[in-house]
């Protein structure tokens, strides 16, 4: 997710669900997909919600768990504004869908 090989703005939409507890430098990675984001591109993430996410004993095992903020963050740092910020369910145990596009 941090080193796409594809060519500047060559794609109009990334989704990603459940695999940035994955990456690293979430930062980079959002810069490298408004990089490979043609002008209207639009950027989905869906993760779980990080209090439940704490729960679950996998976690421990190659999981970085974040602040929804700081996805939110990364998302905007990366010259993207978000558009939508849906949750499905309530509760701790939500699920957050994410959805930016060129700011």
């Amino acid at each position: 997710m941090t080193a796409l090989p594809l060519s500047d703005g060559s794609v109009d939409a990334i989704m990603t669900v459940n695999t940035i507890y994955f990456v690293q430098d979430l930062n980079r990675a959002f810069a490298e997909f408004a990089r490979v984001l043609s002008g209207a591109g639009r950027i989905v993430v869906g993760i779980g919600d990080p209090v439940a996410m704490a729960r679950v004993p996998f976690v421990q095992y190659g999981f970085t768990v974040r602040p929804v903020s700081d996805v939110l963050q990364a998302m905007e740092s990366a010259g993207r504004t978000v558009t939508a910020h849906d949750r499905v369910r309530d509760g701790d145990d939500a699920f957050h869908l994410l959805i930016a596009r060129t700011g």
